[in-house]
């Protein structure tokens, strides 16, 4: 993986400490987006970027909810896009939506 703005990995840092993060997958689908990681657990995908709100001094997120379908279509069903969110409605959305389990 390509190394990460410090967003990112500060982000993928705080979510090891909430979850139980052995059954998800950090996935790199946007090597040139250095603000972007993906979060995977099954089919299920999560898109995040804080690339907008880098120079904000109270960091928000943008995340799409995707059902990875690539090996059956060659296309991702995305079901949800969210812009400018915080990082407290992110972890919630992150907790429900890939079913995880807190520490």
């Amino acid at each position: 993986m390509v190394e990460k703005d410090k967003t990112i990995i500060n982000l993928m840092n705080r979510l090891k400490t909430f979850f139980e993060m052995s059954s998800v997958e950090f996935v790199d689908y946007w090597d040139g987006d250095l603000c972007a990681i993906g979060l995977k657990r099954q089919e299920r995908l999560v898109y995040i970027s804080t690339y907008a709100y880098l120079k904000e001094e109270n960091l928000k997120y943008d995340y799409s909810l995707e059902i990875d379908r690539l090996v059956e279509t060659q296309k991702l069903n995305i079901i949800k896009d969210v812009q400018g969110i915080n990082e407290v409605e992110l972890i919630s959305t992150l907790r429900q939506f890939l079913c995880l389990t807190t520490k």
